[in-house]
């Protein structure tokens, strides 16, 4: 009674969503456990369409945010080139230049958390006390005038085999809630060997 409900479990659990050649309901009887099977079968039809829609997705959007970008970055360095700037117009043309780039990484990373499985990071590391200065750096803007003194301490300088936008995008939410729930006081971000502590 038990072994046909076994070997369909079984098959369920070696599935994989985008196999379009498994039928699981050709592995059973016409049955209640065939009813079960076809179930699933319909379940996998609707999970591979939805796969094919996300690859849809993720490849149009790659291509609608990169565009903007690269052609935003394209004329910030055409107007880098411009002698006739002030001071403080080249500051600010180097601020939309490190904002474009932001964005640029923030894309990338976005589209590498919509996959299933990431790709391997092929032994690159990370540096992570460079990823919490940058970070720091790029949230100073929060404090404003507000009474705040974001301080930063590295005690060590570990390094993670992993995807630097997507360590920025947990680091700097991070900050940004410190900085957001803090009124007044200081905000400490030290890095440890071990671990990361964020303290307001």
């Amino acid at each position: 009674v038990i072994s046909p409900v076994t070997q369909l479990a079984e098959q369920v659990g070696q599935a994989e969503p985008g196999d379009a050649s498994l039928s699981l309901s050709k592995l059973t009887r016409n049955d209640e456990v065939g009813e079960l099977a076809r179930a699933f079968d319909r379940y996998l039809h609707r999970l591979r369409q939805f796969i094919v829609r996300e690859s849809y997705f993720t490849a149009d959007v790659s291509h609608e945010l990169r565009t903007p970008l690269a052609i935003i970055l394209g004329t910030v360095e055409v107007l880098e080139q411009d002698d006739s700037l002030s001071t403080r117009q080249k500051e600010r043309i180097a601020r939309i230049k490190r904002a474009v780039h932001d964005m640029i990484e923030l894309t990338n990373a976005l589209l590498l958390m919509a996959r299933e499985h990431l790709p391997a990071v092929d032994g690159q590391h990370c540096h992570v006390g460079e990823v919490v200065r940058s970070c720091a750096e790029k949230h100073q803007y929060l404090i404003a005038d507000r009474p705040i003194h974001l301080k930063v301490e590295l005690t060590a300088e570990p390094s993670l085999d992993v995807e630097k936008p997507l360590l920025e995008i947990v680091i700097g939410n991070l900050i940004r809630n410190a900085l957001f729930n803090t009124n007044s006081g200081s905000v400490l971000v030290r890095l440890e060997a071990e671990r990361l502590i964020v303290e307001d």
